[in-house]
């Protein structure tokens, strides 16, 4: 069982991610806190091996300024920043010690291209979004993000996560459709194809999905949008996934 700690001062958003990983036994949330030098403390005693970490907190420490510190507590610890801020995108690109970036606010059925690890989930309201439910197909091999990612969708009751998989070539294997949905597609994965490669692929088999590139190798960006209409850019910093495609 992996510990968890939540450093988040939004009392309902610290009990949405705390809800999240109680739900699945692989993890166990090991503790709470608002502000980074209550939860460098903790960290320091609870070692845990996942840190979910807003930037604006309760105290003078922000987190992006927190993170060498907290990989000092914890070097084995994984980091994931979970921000309404899309300004940090630039300053932690760069930033070896944060594993994954994750955007509070981005509508994911009208992504646009980014450039540093943010994919989340804001309400979005269309004409069709009572009656048509999303599939969503997550292809990403790193477990814990692929977990988040697959439990942020999950609250959206407008989208069903029909597949998970931990390369291309085990999505490409599963049957065409021609049902709507969004494909989230890190780029590095466990075989040998990579995700950008295999965006043209999955959007035969799939030619009404939205693509989305979820990875950490911002470079890829230029590369993503060149691709457009087929794919849109969201970097961040770990890798992760395994799944099938829906039947039509």
């Amino acid at each position: 069982m992996k510990a968890v700690v939540i450093v988040e001062d939004d009392p309902d958003i610290q009990s949405l991610i705390e809800t999240i990983f109680s739900m699945d036994p692989r993890f166990s949330v090991a503790g709470l806190a608002e502000s980074a030098e209550d939860a460098l403390e903790l960290t320091r005693t609870a070692q845990p091996e996942i840190i979910v970490l807003d930037d604006r907190l309760a105290g003078a420490l922000t987190g992006v300024d927190a993170v060498p510190q907290f990989k000092e507590a914890a070097p084995g610890a994984k980091i994931i920043l979970f921000t309404a801020h899309a300004d940090l995108q630039a300053r932690v690109v760069d930033q070896p010690d944060i594993d994954a970036f994750l955007l509070k606010t981005v509508r994911v059925n009208e992504a646009s291209p980014m450039t540093s690890g943010d994919l989340t989930v804001e309400q979005h309201h269309s004409a069709d979004a009572a009656t048509s439910a999303k599939v969503l197909v997550v292809i990403e091999d790193d477990e814990d993000v692929q977990f988040l990612i697959e439990s942020l969708f999950s609250i959206d009751p407008r989208f069903t996560v029909s597949h998970v998989a931990e390369s291309a070539e085990e999505a490409l294997d599963l049957p065409p459709t021609s049902e709507p949905g969004i494909i989230v597609l890190d780029h590095g994965l466990a075989g040998p194809l990579p995700g950008l490669a295999a965006a043209p692929l999955l959007k035969e088999r799939a030619p009404q999905a939205k693509i989305i590139m979820f990875t950490a190798h911002a470079a890829l960006q230029a590369r993503a949008t060149r691709n457009r209409p087929s794919t849109r850019s969201c970097s961040r910093r770990s890798q992760r996934s395994s799944y099938p495609w829906p039947s039509s």
